[in-house]
Parts: C-alpha cells; sequence; structure tokens
C-alpha cells in the first residue's frame, strides 16, 4: 500500500492566468497518468487571478520532470490558427 501524500510532496510545474487554461494541462497531465491538482483556482475567480499570481497546477515530486516535460512539449507545438 502507497502512503498518501503529505503537502510536503506536491510542487508547482505551472501558474496560469484563466483557471481554463489549468483545467486544459491538468487533464493533459491526467492522460498521460500524472496526477494533477489546482491550487487557487477558486481565488482566481473571486479576486481575480493576477492579483493572487494565478491558477498553480500542482504534482507529486516523483512526477515533476516528466510532467514539466509534457507541458514544454505541448508548449512548443503549433496551435491550429498558426
Amino acid at each position: 500500500m502507497t502512503r498518501p501524500y503529505s503537502i510536503d510532496d506536491w510542487v508547482t510545474v505551472a501558474t496560469c492566468t484563466w483557471p481554463h487554461e489549468a483545467h486544459l494541462l491538468r487533464a493533459l497531465l491526467l492522460e498521460h497518468d500524472i496526477i494533477a491538482v489546482l491550487a487557487d483556482e477558486h481565488m482566481a475567480q473571486g479576486l481575480g487571478s493576477i492579483a493572487i499570481g494565478g491558477v498553480r497546477l500542482m504534482v507529486t515530486l516523483p512526477d515533476r520532470e516528466r510532467a514539466e516535460l509534457i507541458i514544454t512539449m505541448a508548449a512548443a507545438q503549433p496551435s491550429e490558427d498558426e
């Protein structure tokens, strides 16, 4: 049985201005079997994302490098509008 994660096991791998951007990145990580959570999502909606520093996308320490690579690769791909 694996132990539950503590707060110290989570790291921020991306910060998004808009909650929907954070949800898209979270979905991308979940597709790659990486557990990801959003922090400050509800604060961003109520107070404005810029005021609190954005919505944080967090993963566990063991998944950090892989998550950062997946996010970097996704950002490097051209959009359909380009």
